[in-house]
């Protein structure tokens, strides 16, 4: 037993020598655009956007709305690891559910890793560069959505190869915004064109 505390002692000393990777810089962003040409960006753990992306109004949607971003992360000082994964997750809700209780879509946006900075890495998508598809969804794609609006509540991570996971939260709280979904030109003239069949049929009779 006089041992005990010996071994506790040298248990939390290891543990304090493996420190936690850090998300230390953020960022989203959404793009009407088949190419992910001219994307808007937001905030997120990160300063350098006009707008955050929490409370925000992302647009409306006809038939494209990529969703993508970029993070900047620490993997921790276990012997040099590296960030193995990171990425975007979202879940996607009915605007009215204000409680969050009935999620209608979920996924994750996969980033790429873009560059190393001594032992600091960033992933996702290079807010100054080329804005490809490699590290973004198209969510309209990917969810078979109805016209209207939704809320998005989003978070970023990153996992070190040694496991430990950082977070990109809003202070555990993630990150809600809205969008609105437009039906598509066809659809609505075919609405349109199913209501003028229908009229000239009740002048008729």
């Amino acid at each position: 037993m006089k041992f005990l505390p010996l071994f506790i002692l040298l248990l939390l000393s290891g543990s304090f020598l493996i420190a936690q990777p850090t998300v230390w810089d953020g960022y989203a962003y959404v793009s009407g655009s088949s190419t992910v040409s001219e994307p808007t960006w937001y905030d997120m753990g990160g300063s350098a956007q006009a707008q955050d992306l929490h409370n925000a109004n992302l647009g409306s949607f006809q038939d494209t709305l990529w969703l993508g971003g970029q993070i900047k992360a620490w993997p921790g000082n276990n012997g040099g690891d590296n960030v193995a994964n990171a990425g975007l997750s979202y879940n996607i809700y009915a605007d009215s559910d204000t409680t969050y209780s009935n999620s209608l879509f979920n996924g994750l946006v996969s980033y790429n890793n873009q560059s190393f900075d001594g032992n600091d890495e960033q992933w996702g998508t290079d807010v100054n560069g080329s804005n490809t598809e490699e590290s973004a969804v198209n969510l309209l794609n990917s969810h078979a959505m109805d016209a209207g609006t939704y809320r998005i509540v989003t978070y970023a991570s990153a996992t070190a190869t040694w496991g430990g996971v950082a977070y990109d939260s809003n202070l555990s709280n993630n990150y809600v915004s809205t969008f609105t979904v437009v039906p598509e030109s066809s659809s609505i003239s075919l609405f349109f064109g199913f209501i003028s069949i229908l009229f000239v049929a009740l002048r008729r009779k």
